[in-house]
């Protein structure tokens, strides 16, 4: 999952799987639901509320980043250098900061643009530099 969060390493044990498949059906599923064996360990150790609750994403303060800690990345898109030209049309760049910028909806799409801006800074510098 390249970058992701979620990390199943104690999972991934062959033996952890074999044990796990010898295990009589009504173990691996029960009045707990699929997780049976695991949830029935796991209450032991770990208060209920915080295992029997609804998934929930991992935000990040996009919006507060761009606004206030890293504003002049965000206002670098506005540079006539940035490595953006040629790939996007420059008129919607400087919309959508701007747009930012007065009302601070659209983070996603100029996160996105920041992010493309410094992947490409540092892979096309990286790989022009070493031809």
């Amino acid at each position: 999952m390249g970058v992701s969060l979620e990390g199943r390493e104690p999972l991934l044990d062959h033996r952890l799987i074999e044990f796990a498949f010898r295990l009589p059906l009504h173990l691996r599923i029960g009045s707990f639901g699929q997780k049976h064996l695991l949830r029935k360990i796991l209450y032991r150790y770990v208060p209920k509320e915080l295992i029997d609750r609804p998934k929930q994403g991992f935000a990040i303060p996009i919006n507060k980043w761009m606004r206030e800690d890293n504003s002049h990345m965000v206002h670098g898109l506005l540079s006539q250098y940035n490595r953006l030209q040629g790939i996007l049309d420059q008129g919607m760049v400087r919309r959508e900061v701007g747009l930012f910028q007065k009302t601070g909806i659209n983070e996603t799409k100029v996160w996105l643009m920041l992010v493309l801006e410094k992947w490409l800074d540092h892979y096309v510098t990286s790989s022009s530099a070493a031809l």
